[in-house]
């Protein structure tokens, strides 16, 4: 469950930032968190990491070749150079 509360890969946390929290005692909002971009087309990923066109992490070494998993804790692995 650490990627739930502790994740890692920004696509992750943005995913996580965009859920509603009903109830919470955070100040609402008008509108959910996005992640801006589009999906990529799976028949033609981008050289690097898939999600590098929508990160606002992304550096050049995110787009040159495939990231290899890394260990970031005991139970989670993350494909993000910047974890």
């Amino acid at each position: 469950m650490d990627v739930f509360h502790n994740p890692k890969h920004p696509y992750t946390q943005g995913l996580l930032q965009s859920v509603p929290r009903f109830g919470s005692s955070v100040q609402k909002k008008d509108r959910l968190d996005v992640i801006e971009g589009m999906v990529p087309n799976l028949l033609h990923l981008p050289d690097g990491c898939s999600f590098a066109p929508r990160c606002y992490k992304k550096t050049v070494e995110c787009t040159l070749s495939p990231i290899p998993l890394q260990p970031v804790s005991e139970r989670q692995e993350v494909r993000c150079i910047h974890a």
